[in-house]
């Protein structure tokens, strides 16, 4: 499935703007490509969730 439920999991949905990482305004739902942030901080591409897991690739920033 390509969404998922932001509050469910604990993710924050960001956007990433030359390298400043903001929250973005809609927190409902990830889609596939969405850029999200963990509790830890660390950024995620949203891939795909099934049952209870989900799929996602790392995001390194250039200047970080």
């Amino acid at each position: 499935m390509g969404c998922m439920s932001l509050r469910t999991w604990g993710y924050e949905k960001v956007d990433i703007f030359f390298d400043v990482v903001r929250p973005a305004q809609d927190q409902t739902l990830a889609f596939t490509g969405d850029i999200i942030r963990g509790p830890d901080g660390v950024l995620w591409q949203f891939v795909s969730r099934k049952d209870d897991s989900i799929q996602v690739r790392e995001v390194a920033l250039r200047n970080a």
